[in-house]
């Protein structure tokens, strides 16, 4: 990251397993649904985060994905919502999922 240049947009998604189905969820969002999703045009990257253990129970999340994005974050979100994905799973928590679109905003702070 060059100090000061803003990076391209991003869309960040907050998700959970359903419960006793964590090892499923991990699997098929993994192996799965990522490679679909990086697939489709402006998805440059994802990555996956895990809430540490000791925080598990206390925060909403166990699972965040950051996607960098080529463009509009809003309408690569559009089409992340709307493509025909060959793989689906029930052990998604989609009543509690979050998703949204960020854009940069100022500049990058590096330590001196």
């Amino acid at each position: 990251m060059n100090a000061g240049v803003p990076t391209g947009e991003v869309i960040i998604a907050f998700l959970n397993a359903v419960e006793g189905k964590e090892d499923e969820f991990n699997q098929w969002y993994t192996e799965q649904h990522l490679p679909e999703v990086v697939r489709l045009d402006g998805i440059l990257a994802a990555r996956r985060y895990a809430l540490p253990a000791a925080l598990r129970g206390h925060l909403p999340y166990s699972y965040a994905t950051i996607y960098e994005i080529e463009g509009s974050a809003a309408e690569a979100m559009q089409r992340i919502h709307t493509a025909e994905y060959e793989s689906h799973s029930d052990a998604l928590d989609v009543s509690s999922m979050l998703m949204s679109p960020f854009e940069p905003f100022g500049v990058a702070v590096l330590p001196r």
